[in-house]
């Protein structure tokens, strides 16, 4: 007898194959059969009438580090289909511990669960450690980001580091590879890790090279410097001979749309040299980040609370201002391509009052400048304001969509159940990145289901090593996403990001059934997955 029994569905395998009518059997954690017609008992019998049964999808972008010590449910995650995410992203991971970056924290835990998680954050070793021991409802993989390496090295000065600094920094990154991460992230506009030069990534990326590791990078600039910065990424694992992941590939901005083409060349050209670069992409026109990154990165050498300390006088405002829209050569924001009038509060922390409004609106409330509205809201939120900035096309978004290295990646944390009709305080890519690129490559006819599919799973299981996943074959882990392609997609926009998808049936997860017609069930079937070396 078979655990569960999936009849009649349309199988799309994840390796770009033509679909085909089948039923898929699963026995215990893994792919037990898949036929034309599967004639025997099971415990549990899912009928998939028109509806597609593929891999389960993987999130190659995460933030969604911290259920390793709050053991988060992911349903935000697994209620759009994905059952894997690789997590610590964009240069910010949890390890080594940084007192300052879990104020809030401290704030809310008793001081004995507050020890506690600091010491399970400590190192990468009692992180992996943690991660083994925890119950997920999903499959985790990590990197472990730059950012927390530099901070522990030599805090957030913008100095190189001596000999012995990099010391202090191979050192991590090492106990790291050995403890089971699959490589080290980079988030280059956001301090201190924008202060670091090519040649300081390169001699850390060395370092991964025993491991066959990977380098995944939030490049410098992603509008008038967009090319250079993807170019510098592509290097930097060419001199490592390590496998390079270019975070979430995008093009900023009215006056540089177009170059979504340029970057892809840039990939292939790269990969037609051996060497193996790939790209993640989230499916939205809006990017997002804390409001604090939006101001040029000399401002920040002292942390958030120094840059808070400095907004805070109005005799500077107006140089600051200059420098963040005028001063692209050395810094491009977000914020610059977006404009006051297209920067949303999607978050601030003790100020509801300006979630879901933008910069100008709430300059306009108040009668004062769209910056002095900026300052304002960083400073009352103490640094953690979030921001979305609307400053994408579609013709780029859909160019780098349909490239076959360019993975799926929500580029986003897990929350708790909110009401759906909750305005602001999100970003709809949290929960809606996979559906919202399976509904763009539908309706804009960009490429055929099977592509969709096997760039979501098949294709990112094999580049990035996640051994046994992303593929519907006899003998595989079974993680699986039944859906309805006709009519798969988001409800959610940026006011109401929290509005739930259409179209997705079920999500299995090693052999279990995590989500049924969009109600989470409470299984917990997740497991930690290391690189096999």
């Amino acid at each position: 007898m078979y655990d569960l029994l999936i009849k009649n569905g349309i199988v799309v395998d994840g390796t770009g194959a033509k679909r085909q009518y089948a039923d898929v059997a699963v026995g215990g954690k893994r792919i037990a059969k898949i036929a034309p017609v599967i004639d025997a008992p099971a415990k549990k019998v899912i009928s998939a009438d028109g509806l597609f049964v593929t891999p389960g999808f993987i999130d190659v972008h995460s933030h969604a580090d911290s259920l390793v010590v709050k053991k988060n449910d992911s349903q935000n995650f697994l209620r759009q289909g994905i059952t894997t995410q690789f997590m610590g992203q964009c240069g910010s991971s949890p390890v080594p511990f940084e007192e300052k970056a879990h104020r809030r924290d401290k704030e809310a835990m008793t001081p004995e669960a507050y020890e506690d998680m600091k010491a399970k954050l400590s190192t990468p070793t009692a992180f992996m450690k943690a991660a083994e021991a925890q119950e997920y409802s999903l499959n985790p993989c990590f990197l472990i980001g730059h950012k927390g390496l530099r901070v522990k090295a030599l805090g957030y000065g913008d100095e190189a580091p001596t000999d012995a600094q990099m010391g202090v920094m191979k050192s991590i990154l090492n106990e790291a590879m050995e403890a089971g991460y699959f490589g080290y992230s980079t988030g280059l506009v956001y301090a201190p890790s924008v202060y670091a030069k090519t040649d300081e990534l390169i001699e850390l990326a060395k370092e991964l090279t025993k491991y066959d590791g990977i380098y995944a990078s939030h490049i410098r600039g992603e509008g008038i410097h967009v090319e250079d910065a993807v170019s510098e990424a592509i290097a930097i694992g060419a001199a490592a001979k390590i496998r390079v992941l270019v975070s979430h590939l995008k093009v900023l901005g009215d006056i540089n749309k177009g170059k979504g083409a340029k970057l892809l060349k840039l990939i292939d050209d790269a990969n037609k040299r051996g060497e193996r670069v790939y790209a993640d992409q989230y499916s939205w026109d809006g990017s997002s980040a804390h409001l604090i990154w939006q101001i040029p990165p000399k401002y920040l050498t002292k942390g958030v609370d120094g840059a808070i300390e400095i907004l805070k006088d109005t005799s500077v405002r107006k140089k600051i201002e200059d420098e963040t829209f005028n001063d692209l050569e050395h810094f491009e924001a977000s914020m610059c391509y977006s404009g006051y009038d297209k920067t949303l509060i999607s978050a601030a922390p003790g100020c509801p009052q300006y979630v879901g409004k933008t910069l100008a609106e709430i300059a306009k409330e108040k009668g004062i400048t769209p910056f002095d509205a900026y300052c304002e809201v960083v400073i009352d939120t103490k640094g953690d304001a979030t921001g979305i900035y609307i400053n994408q096309d579609i013709t780029d978004i859909s160019t780098i969509m349909s490239h076959p290295y360019v993975f799926c990646g929500c580029d986003a944390l897990d929350y708790h159940y909110k009401d759906p009709e909750t305005v602001g305080s999100g970003h709809p890519r949290s929960n809606a990145t996979f559906t919202k690129r399976l509904e763009i490559i539908r309706d804009l006819g960009l490429n055929s289901a099977e592509f969709a599919i096997a760039q979501m799973t098949g294709t990112p299981a094999e580049k990035l090593g996640f051994a046994e996943r992303g593929l519907l074959k006899e003998g595989m882990y079974a993680d699986i996403c039944v859906f309805d392609w006709k009519t798969v997609g988001p409800t959610c926009d940026y006011m109401h990001p929290y509005r739930p998808n259409k179209g997705i049936s079920y999500v299995i997860v090693n052999g279990e059934i995590v989500v049924d017609h969009d109600v989470m069930t409470g299984a917990r079937p997740g497991m930690l997955i290391k690189p096999v070396r």
